[in-house]
């Protein structure tokens, strides 16, 4: 039986609906786990909702009725337990329910439900309180005492196994251990020595009518056989323990024979070990160089290595003067560069206001130069109306001379007839009349004609002017909520990495990386480790002094604490990185068509 999951809800402390499964590859790869945690947690009420699953009670309570049931939460209207599990023969699913009338926690308690059914298909199987603790008995092979006692003992249950009467715990260790095969084989032998009983009464039968010795004969013959066994036993008997006696004075002699030989021998080896003595050091120091041959033969190519580079730096040595002039002079390019970057960051933030400044300016420049082309232009519509009038006023001028003369014609005619002056004078006066009476119509038209056209174009250049003023605004908001997204964007960068640089972080988050691998290498050798002792030498490298041993090692877990924090808060600020770049991108097309759109707007 395996169990695959657990789903149960208001059970005891443990609130709500919990979904444990085991078919999660931490539970897989690790194959053994521990439930911990402190008194009153839930952890029993783990087990006893495996327990009210498969058959609807715990070792616990002895029953759960519609009277009481003390393992619901409190406060609450309805539990229900369930598991999936696995056996030889399926998957299936076991459900265990009760819940109060309405679900509310004031109601009173409904009875029970406790239903098996397929876990592939949904199908049903059972789902009567006596029929389903028989499938599960004949699934699983275990009632409810069995597993109570074999795979889920209850705190304090240990010691009733224990003491369980064999027979009551010889089916549940064979069905634990998978002993029972020992138990059918007993069967076999059983029914084996029956048949064979059987043979040697067919036998005997087969020997009754063999003839048979009188009463006397037999009973000589009895008596000889009697006496003749209790010599055979005598003997026998004698023979045994001479057999014995003998076997251990062999025994004795070949021991008395081993333990001179092994005197002979301690006293040779003491000799030997004690010539050997002054090589023992030696060997040691030799089984340790066979043991580091791998490292020697690496320390050899090292040493060749090292002359090359030796040569190398010989080499290089000689070049080491013109090397370190070239060296300080790119140090102090490399430092006033350095001091350039430095300054040119700090006038690129002093800037940075001034160049906003700048592009407020430009626009209003933008828009000045704008007005000021309009401008020109309307002068130099002025301009040729000026010489239109200065055309007109020749041609006046030339009509104004010959009107002279005419006056004067017309004076001396006047003066030569005077009876006709007033008749000259009233009809110019009608005549001028009429001519200005023409030509105010004439104006009055032309101004009545340009009204409505300027009236048109006012409208026409309104709309206009309320779109671009429109798309305008909307594009300064977007461009503002752009600019505001980049400042919020910097702001938060400048936030998690508090003054520091990102490729810093990269930096320690490698270190710290290293620093774990190097933990995981030590903590395969924990064992080792256990076994070194002060002022003892180590069996490796023969120091006395073993600094790991003292509990100066960082715990992994820390290191890897760490290089999570780390690793979260370089993927945070490559991702606002990602999203600033993407942000100016924006403002920079949105800021395009706000200089666009002020422009069309000014104009």
């Amino acid at each position: 039986m395996k169990i695959l999951e657990l789903r149960f809800k208001n059970l005891n402390s443990l609130y709500g609906e919990w979904i444990v499964d085991f078919t999660r590859p931490e539970y897989l790869l690790d194959g053994i786990f521990v439930i911990t945690g402190p008194t009153g947690a839930g952890k029993s009420t783990i087990l006893d909702a495996i327990c009210l699953a498969l058959y609807g009670r715990t070792p616990r309570l002895k029953s759960i009725s519609t009277n009481a049931n003390e393992i619901m939460s409190r406060q609450t209207g309805e539990c229900f337990a369930q598991v999936i599990f696995e056996t030889g023969s399926g998957t299936f699913q076991c459900h265990w329910g009760q819940h109060k009338a309405r679900k509310k926690s004031d109601g009173n308690l409904i009875d029970s439900k406790h239903e098996i059914s397929d876990a592939k298909t949904g199908k049903i199987m059972e789902s009567k309180k006596r029929d389903v603790a028989a499938r599960i008995e004949k699934e699983t092979g275990m009632n409810f005492e069995r597993f109570t006692r074999s795979m889920m003992l209850a705190q304090g249950g240990f010691a009733a196994f224990l003491e369980a009467a064999p027979d009551e715990r010889a089916p549940i260790l064979e069905q634990i251990t998978g002993t029972k095969i020992y138990s059918e084989i007993s069967k076999l032998v059983h029914e084996r020595k029956s048949t064979e009983n059987r043979k040697i009464e067919l036998l005997q039968a087969q020997t009754v009518g063999i003839a048979v010795l009188s009463s006397e004969e037999e009973t000589a013959v009895r008596e000889e056989l009697i006496s003749k066994q209790e010599i055979e036993k005598r003997e026998s008997q004698k023979n045994e323990n001479l057999g014995k006696s003998i076997l251990v004075l062999e025994r004795i002699s070949g021991l008395e024979k081993e333990v001179n030989e092994i005197e002979r021998e301690s006293e040779k080896l003491s000799k030997d070990l004690s010539d050997f003595e002054p090589e023992r050091e030696k060997l040691n120091n030799a089984l340790k160089a066979g043991e580091l041959a791998s490292e020697y033969a690496g320390l050899i190519s090292k040493r060749e290595q090292q002359d090359q580079d030796l040569k190398s730096l010989g080499n290089a040595r000689a070049k080491m003067p013109d090397l370190e002039k070239d060296l300080n002079i790119k140090e102090k390019n490399s430092k006033k560069a350095e001091e350039s970057v430095v300054h040119a960051k700090e006038n690129f933030k002093k800037e940075s206001l001034i160049i906003q400044k700048v592009r407020g300016l430009d626009l209003i420049i933008a828009q000045k130069q704008s007005l000021l082309k309009t401008a020109i232009s309307d002068c130099k519509d002025t301009q040729i109306l000026i010489l239109q009038k200065r055309d007109e006023q020749n041609k006046i001028k030339f009509s104004q001379k010959t009107a002279n003369k005419n006056l004067d014609a017309v004076e001396k005619y006047l003066f030569s007839c005077p009876n006709d002056s007033m008749l000259v004078s009233q009809l110019t006066g009608i005549r001028e009349q009429i001519q200005g009476f023409e030509n105010s119509l004439r104006d009055l038209r032309e101004v009545e004609f340009q009204e409505i056209k300027l009236k048109e174009q006012l409208d026409i250049n309104i709309n206009l002017h309320k779109k671009e003023a429109v798309l305008s605004s909307k594009l300064k908001g977007e461009y503002d909520s752009a600019q505001n997204r980049v400042l919020e964007i910097k702001k938060s960068i400048k936030e998690l990495l508090k003054d520091r640089l990102l490729r810093e972080y990269q930096s320690e988050l490698s270190t710290l990386l290293k620093e774990m691998a190097y933990l995981n290498k030590i903590a395969r050798l924990e064992d080792e480790r256990e076994k070194l002792a002060d002022d003892k030498p180590c069996p490796l490298c023969g120091a006395l002094d073993h600094p790991f041993a003292r509990g100066n090692v960082p715990k992994t877990d820390q290191t890897q604490e760490k290089i999570d924090q780390l690793s979260g808060l370089i993927e945070k600020v490559e991702k606002l990185n990602m999203k600033l770049e993407k942000n100016r991108s924006q403002k920079r097309v949105k800021e395009i068509s706000l200089i666009k759109a002020e422009k069309k707007l000014a104009k």
